[in-house]
């Protein structure tokens, strides 16, 4: 296929079929109900903490559909704290995150093989910076909480600052 547009169609055509859930009888474990008379009551949005974010970004990286860029981001950021902070407290006031930091462009990535194979390739989103931004503070925000609070599973490895899931299966196989 050599059109662009007929290129799209088959590459979502095939990402969408990957996408498609699976019907079966399997069920979710049951939930375990804890006695904690803990809740996060706010996330604070700081103007130094959405700095610090947007200095971290690689500026190397893609940005989403509505084309603004780290770099853009980066080169006016004090710029953007205040308009920033105003539109995620509203975000945090109203629970409704835009619709439009929910949208994103699909690239297809080669992962290795014959390029002309569809099956070589694999889906990667790019979304938005600004709510990719939100969404780390609103990370920050629950992580401290629950690391402050000891709600973390003790047998919890992976996505835990200085631990890891190699961790784990060391610990499991020594108990073994």
């Amino acid at each position: 296929v050599s059109n662009f547009k007929e290129k799209a169609e088959f590459f979502n055509n095939c990402f969408a079929k990957q996408c498609t859930p699976l019907e079966n009888d399997s069920k979710l474990p049951e939930r375990i109900h804890r006695k904690y008379n803990l809740s996060i009551s706010s996330v604070n949005i700081v103007n130094d903490d959405i700095l610090k974010i947007i200095r971290s970004l690689n500026p190397s990286k893609a940005h989403g559909f509505d084309d603004i860029s780290i770099r853009m981001i980066q080169l006016c950021d004090s710029a953007v704290l205040k308009p920033l902070a105003m539109i995620f407290n509203k975000c945090l006031l109203t629970g409704v995150f835009p619709n439009d930091w929910k949208k994103s462009n699909v690239v297809p990535i080669h992962k290795k093989g014959d390029k002309q194979d569809i099956k070589n390739y694999r889906p990667i989103s790019l979304l938005p910076i600004c709510g990719k931004i939100f969404e780390r503070i609103i990370y920050d925000s629950l992580y401290s909480f629950m690391e402050n609070n000891n709600l973390f599973c003790t047998n919890q490895s992976g996505f835990r600052s200085s631990d890891s899931c190699i961790n784990q299966l060391i610990s499991i196989t020594h108990l073994c």
